[in-house]
């Protein structure tokens, strides 16, 4: 058994290749050890549901399960006395708020948005962070000094005075939940019995979350990873490649791809082919073509105003009666070329009516006789 990164160019491919993978030991034993990762509880939830529909039987409420969820499993393999209670979102938010009314004092740069509302969500959303990037106070108060910013500097004894209520109560978050639980995913038999061990759908993975996989590709003999990714079309993945590098590097194992299946034709596998492609692929422009890309109705309307003034100034005989703009469906567009052309001085001319076509009562009655 080894370790093995799995890319995942077609997603139903890998969602089928998992359920498949997972069916075999649960036919020979209805309590599977196996457990499949995943970056979030949905996720978890739409896989198990997946399961369930295929008509696999056995027991198999703990086989998809968020990193949070493994490690917690892990250390409830060794409980212990002194071992800090997880504290929920409500929980830290009530204690950051009582910490804020007490440290951070009212005519402080800190004090005059204290009381703005979603600050103390903000705080812990912050302190969040900065702990799954490995960031403690101290190197936070301390990057704070050397910028000469005291709002760091602030921040990082929230941060610090964030640690010290955790320990005066005795409680932990899943963050720091998880840099505990390296020591313990080390020594763990539970870990090692699992069969298979399935890291499932991450396209990155933050400084914290990073360590445990490290620890488990340390631990368990062979860690499959299935990542998301299409080598014929790397400028759609390009920022999963930096992730593809890393666990390179923690497993020794060349990523393999997994079969995709032949595309059926349908409009949805050439939109599939086509999203990513670069405009030079759609239409090479020539001296007679022009491409102008735009991002919404509004943006495409604005930038072909802009064009027509600029053929104006490039070539003053042209007369306005000249130019024409014809689009698919003038029914999204005719409010924005109302607004838009007059401030460009730009004169135009609207058909007057809606074409039937576009009336749907009409193309329902069309569609019916």
């Amino acid at each position: 058994m080894s370790h093995q990164i799995l890319l995942a160019p077609a997603w139903a491919a890998a969602e089928a290749w998992l359920l498949d993978r997972i069916a075999g030991p649960l036919s020979e034993s209805p309590l599977s050890r196996a457990r499949v990762v995943v970056p979030s509880f949905n996720l978890a939830r739409h896989l198990e549901e997946r399961l369930i529909a295929s008509g696999v039987e056995g027991f198999f409420g703990r086989i998809f399960t968020t990193l949070p969820g493994l490690v917690r499993e892990l250390l409830d393999e060794s409980p212990r006395d002194d071992r800090p209670v997880p504290a929920s979102r409500a929980l830290r938010l009530w204690g950051i708020s009582r910490m804020v009314r007490e440290k951070v004092p009212e005519d402080g740069e800190m004090g005059r948005i204290r009381h703005f509302p979603g600050f103390v969500a903000a705080v812990d959303d912050l302190i969040q962070e900065l702990q799954q990037a490995c960031i403690d106070p101290e190197a936070l108060a301390s990057l704070g000094q050397r910028r000469g910013s005291s709002r760091l500097q602030n921040l990082g004894r929230i941060y610090a005075d964030y640690w010290q209520m955790l320990r005066a109560h005795g409680w932990t978050d899943a963050v720091l939940e998880m840099r505990a639980s390296v020591e313990a995913i080390r020594v763990s038999e539970t870990l090692r019995g699992f069969d298979p061990l399935i890291v499932y759908g991450f396209d990155d993975f933050t400084a914290i979350q990073f360590t445990v996989v490290k620890a488990l590709t340390e631990t368990h003999p062979g860690v499959s990873f299935v990542v998301p990714f299409d080598p014929d079309r790397q400028e759609a993945f390009s920022s999963v490649e930096n992730t593809l590098r890393r666990l390179e590097k923690v497993t020794d194992a060349p990523p393999v791809s997994l079969p995709v299946p032949p595309s059926d034709g349908s409009t949805l596998s050439h939109a599939q082919r086509r999203v990513f492609a670069p405009p030079s692929s759609l239409m090479a422009p020539d001296e007679d073509v022009q491409v102008v890309t735009a991002s919404g109705p509004a943006q495409m309307v604005e930038a072909i105003a802009r064009q027509l003034r600029r053929l104006r100034r490039d070539d003053p005989s042209l007369r306005w009666r000249d130019c024409a703009v014809v689009f698919r469906s003038l029914s999204p567009y005719r409010r924005l070329i109302n607004e838009t052309f007059p401030r460009f001085g730009i004169p135009f001319d609207l058909p007057v009516g809606t074409p039937w076509g576009e009336v749907r009562v009409l193309t329902f009655l069309r569609g019916v006789l």
